[in-house]
């Protein structure tokens, strides 16, 4: 379902749902009551609950399809106010844990590699740019967030996920001092991110070419031509990062 445009459109511009997977349905299973299906999606509300008018827990499945479309996304967008205020936001809530019970969380270099997002970790002192609201909208869902050391200097370092990825390629991408103004930070982060683009592994071939993936075949040349689009608009710069539009100018910044 999420190869569609639409969709995707949707989900930048709205925090509207969340998938809940097996391992993270056992993680949700005494707020949900019990674990979700494999393969399903679930619609929460902004307080994290089922909702229960687009089907509770087992919402949508792929597999059944009945799938997640922009009428539906539509539907729940209406339902929170447009222009409803904004809570600030705390680094403290996007920051992946690294300390592991069993198989949960998972950990910070499976996730990586799993959503295809660079590392952040933040070493030292609590860098005041990542205290910024604003900030934090413009630049949180380029990264996989990550709380490293607290001492020594202040900065931001970048990682690659290293499964799938180019063998020569160097695991650091950037360490980014904390020290700089927003716009520094702002615009070294943002280079970081467009380098990992530019050579990100690819899915579409690994899901197809395992027995476990074949549901994907019928949409595979989509998801290649995905891959290839982001690839060329990333070395070409012209690439937005998530829930982005053209032309549009850092909030932080204005």
């Amino acid at each position: 379902m999420f190869s569609s445009a639409e969709v995707r459109a949707r989900l930048s511009r709205h925090f509207v749902g969340l998938r809940i997977d097996w391992e993270q349905g056992r993680h949700y299973k005494d707020m949900l009551g019990r674990i979700p299906g494999t393969g399903c999606q679930t619609l929460l509300d902004l307080d994290g609950l089922p909702m229960k008018e687009f089907g509770g827990v087992d919402a949508f499945a792929s597999r059944y399809d009945r799938v997640l479309t922009p009428a539906v996304l539509d539907e729940v967008a209406a339902k929170v106010p447009a222009k409803r205020p904004e809570p600030p936001l705390k680094i403290e809530w996007f920051l992946w844990p690294t300390e592991r019970k069993g198989l949960w969380p998972a950990s910070v270099t499976d996730i990586a590699t799993y959503a295809r997002l660079p590392q952040a970790w933040i070493e030292g002192p609590m860098p005041g740019s990542l205290r910024n609201s604003e900030f934090l909208r413009w630049h949180l869902r380029q990264f996989i967030w990550v709380r490293g050391s607290e001492k020594g200097e202040s900065r931001i370092i970048v990682r690659r996920a290293r499964e799938g990825m180019k063998a020569e390629l160097p695991t650091e991408i950037a360490a980014v001092p904390a020290s700089g103004s927003l716009e520094m930070v702002g615009a070294a982060l943002d280079r970081a991110w467009m380098t990992y683009m530019r050579d990100r592994p690819r899915t579409a071939r690994g899901y197809s070419e395992n027995a476990h993936g074949k549901m994907f075949d019928r949409i595979k040349e989509d998801m290649t031509g995905d891959e290839e689009a982001i690839e060329m608009r990333a070395k070409a710069g012209t690439l937005l990062a998530p829930g982005r539009g053209a032309g549009e100018k850092a909030p932080y910044l204005k």
